[in-house]
């Protein structure tokens, strides 16, 4: 019998490792071994609110009475990870002492109740998990923009379809209610879901007693389809597993104690602190199969990747542990891991909770709604993941696209069901829809905040990889001898209130922008804010910015416009201007020749605010590529049997300009907007990576613009050829010395630096 207990235990542990590969929580467990989630403690984070009441109550959620009485705003504990969150929401689950409540994540924002805080209500409606796990990665963002509240549903739940979404509008109308009481003008609170929350948050804007106090509602993966899919018959089947298998009534820890321990697991703190032992085989057995059905359905390819790469690393971790003789601790790590994972997920979704949701909310929820939704009055959002194998999100945005008066869609692609795990901006997409208010057109200059500490070191990694490749040279101007000396010595201090105004050639696809800004930024500290195409503001994610917002306006570049140029110089910005724009990064045989137009407005400018010109040159990034048919050949081939496959791809085009651009303000004065657009490329292939060429940059001797003439335009003209001047200058100089650097050769260059472990030297000047 101790052998037959023995197998089974095997067995038990086997798909206990199996759980954490494949249970919901595959992004959780990936967020947590790459950083700690910052929440401001489990206390907070689970700090439960009333639908009705005088305001947010923390106490009965952990929270000391005295604390509570301090009110929502008040000091930030330490977060937790998120193993730790998870082993005590395993232990006390959601809505300890209801079965529904709501919370605040509470992630870097104070928490404000509807009397004090100045931003609309965002109520987030979780999936069938009832608590929000998926999404978590967007809360520190939304609340930013929100005063963002998630339901929370307790696995002991048992509410039906009426109850939930009389739960919910409650909690909204109360919150109005309150708002309203102090006349405080905010824009109507916004009702989110996901999945089945989708279908309360769509109940939520047909409600007679709600739908005019709401400003529209967000449907991520509506669950709205669920009569198209087998999910009532699975949810059925997966509530029978716990009886259908022998001894499924077997307490694991029963089974655990027929086998020998020796890692001493069972004596450990750790394993007195879980409650995993007192499941039975059968709800183990559930955990696996109904995780397993979750992540077969909920997660798409890269996450599958992402998963398939957290399990081989932790894999190579124990191997080494074990081979450093630490093995025990290594298997207790591994078994807390797995056993908070389990717990998590037979806490939050037992098989009667799932059962119960899928057929007592969901179902009745679609049939209701699905009804009525030509009567949607409210703007409604639709965000669907175009691979959910879950529910055929894909199909279902565009029916509800097309039968909601007023609704958009966002097609989110290579994305499954738990579209929220943090590669796609959910913030963005709602500031950017019409279930809020428009915003109004950035103030790009004003509104500047100094990049942080963090963000200057991942851009300045960022570049790592091109400057290991053309591994950049800097000359500049001595004011006082008007001598080329190595590095940035000859750049002017930057004087507050003194802008300076930085003049030079755009190169090649515009590969040396960040280097010249890293290194001007990094050696002498100052941040060279450019004027930059309108297209690079049209996306938070442009320039790999990923969720963290916009890499150029992070580092404090504005659109392109003689307004734009005078606000910076006003403040006493230092600018970074390339007036011969995008022409100059399209690939063309003169290299390195200038584009600028016949005449700028900048002069006139940098004279007005008394600015220091610094006309620079950079030569290099031309040489990466060969021009294979210039314009005119193109057009040569356009006229040939070939012209009706290639005309319309080499036409050029002028780039969308953002949803709610003020196009006189973008674009007053002089500016020509046939600047902004893109001419037709040539034809064009890398250099053979022997031939790459080094970067060389020459920032030239200063000049005050405060004493240039510009009484006419003759002479503003002459002002503006002697800049142009200086820089072709200093564009000729590294020409002809290029040829005596030493290491101007990649290969001999490369070898210097790896041996060395520094930067090759090049020409003496």
């Amino acid at each position: 019998m101790r052998a037959s207990h023995a197998a089974q235990c095997l067995a038990v542990l086997s798909v206990l490792a199996a759980a954490t590969a494949f249970s919901p929580l595959s992004s959780v467990l990936l967020r947590a071994h790459r950083r700690p989630l910052a929440h401001t403690g489990i206390r907070s984070l689970r700090a439960q609110e009333s639908p009705v009441g005088e305001g947010p109550s923390l106490a009965g959620a952990g929270v000391p009475a005295a604390a509570a009485k301090q009110g929502a705003v008040g000091a930030r504990e330490v977060a937790p990870d998120i193993l730790e969150r998870m082993s005590m929401l395993a232990r006390e689950p959601p809505a300890k002492d209801a079965s529904l409540s709501f919370i605040c994540p509470a992630v870097s924002e104070p928490v404000l109740g509807p009397e004090d805080t100045k931003k609309p209500l965002l109520v987030f409606l979780p999936g069938i998990d009832g608590v929000g796990t998926s999404a978590e990665a967007q809360w520190q963002e939304l609340e930013k923009h929100f005063e963002l509240r998630v339901l929370q549903i307790s696995g002991e739940d048992r509410t039906g379809w009426e109850g939930l979404q009389g739960f919910v509008a409650g909690f909204v109308t109360d919150w109005v209610t309150r708002t309203s009481a102090n006349r405080r003008e905010i824009a109507k609170p916004v009702v989110m879901g996901e999945s089945m929350g989708s279908v309360v948050a769509l109940a939520m804007s047909l409600r007679a007693d709600l739908k005019d106090k709401l400003g529209g509602v967000v449907l991520v993966n509506p669950a709205t389809s669920v009569g198209d899919t087998n999910l009532p018959q699975i949810a059925d089947l997966l509530v029978s597993i716990p009886n259908a298998l022998p001894q499924g009534s077997s307490r694991i820890a029963g089974l655990l104690g027929s086998l020998p321990d020796p890692f001493g697991i069972q004596k450990s703190p750790l394993f007195a602190s879980l409650s995993f032992p007192n499941r039975t085989v059968g709800e183990l057995a559930y955990g696996v199969l109904g995780g397993g059905f979750i992540a077969a359905t909920a997660m798409d390819l890269k996450q599958y990747q992402n998963m398939l790469g957290f399990l081989g690393t932790r894999a190579g971790d124990l191997a080494q542990a074990v081979s450093r003789g630490e093995g025990e601790k290594a298997v207790l790590d591994v078994a807390r891991d797995s056993a908070f994972a389990m717990d998590f997920l037979l806490s939050i979704m037992p098989a009667a909770a799932i059962q119960h949701r899928v057929n007592e909310v969901l179902v009745p929820g679609a049939k209701d709604v699905n009804a009525r939704l030509k009567d949607v009055t409210v703007p409604v959002l639709l965000i669907c993941g175009q691979d959910d194998n879950m529910l055929p999100s894909k199909n279902e945005g565009t029916r509800l696209k097309a039968a909601i008066p007023s609704s958009s869609l966002v097609k989110v692609s290579n994305t499954g069901h738990a579209a929220l795990d943090g590669r796609f901006n959910l913030t963005r997409a709602i500031l950017r829809s019409k279930v809020v208010p428009p915003r109004p057109t950035p103030n790009y200059v004003a509104d500047f905040v100094m990049p942080s500490d963090e963000a200057v070191e991942k851009a300045w990694k960022g570049t790592q990889g091109l400057r290991d490749i053309v591994s950049p040279v800097f000359y500049s101007v001595d004011p006082t001898t008007g001598r080329v000396i190595s590095g940035l010595g000859g750049l002017p201090e930057q004087i507050p209130g003194k802008p300076i105004l930085f003049v030079g050639n755009h190169q090649v696809l515009a590969l040396e922008t960040g280097l010249v800004v890293g290194t001007v930024f990094k050696e002498k500290g100052i941040l060279m804010r450019g004027l930059g195409h309108p297209l690079l503001f049209s996306s938070e994610d442009f320039g790999g910015g990923e969720a963290n917002g916009n890499i150029y306006q992070t580092f404090g570049a504005v659109p392109v416009s003689p307004r734009n140029t005078a606000r910076l110089m006003q403040s006493g910005a230092a600018v970074l201007l390339y007036p011969g724009g995008i022409k100059e990064t399209v690939p063309n045989r003169d290299k390195e020749t200038l584009a600028w137009p016949e005449q700028s407005e900048f002069i006139r400018i940098a004279q007005r605010y008394n600015a220091t010109i610094v006309p620079f040159g950079g030569i290099g990034a031309a040489d990466l590529v060969r021009v294979l048919a210039d314009e005119k050949e193109l057009a040569e081939l356009r006229k040939g049997p070939l012209g009706s496959v290639l005309g319309g791809l080499l036409d050029g085009f002028t780039p969308p300009v953002p949803e709610g651009t003020n196009m006189s303000q973008q674009f007053s004065g002089s500016l020509d907007p046939d600047r902004l657009k893109f001419e037709a490329p040539p034809l064009f292939a890398p250099q053979a990576p022997w031939d790459f060429s080094r970067f060389y940059f020459l920032f030239g001797k200063p000049i005050e613009a405060g004493e240039m003439d510009v009484t006419d335009p003759d002479t503003t003209a002459k002002e503006y050829a002697r800049v142009r001047q200086e820089v072709e200058g200093n564009i000729a100089y590294l020409k002809r010395r290029r040829p005596t650097d030493p290491y101007g050769q990649i290969l001999p260059r490369v070898a210097y630096e790896r041996i060395n472990q520094r930067q090759a030297p090049s020409f003496d000047p």
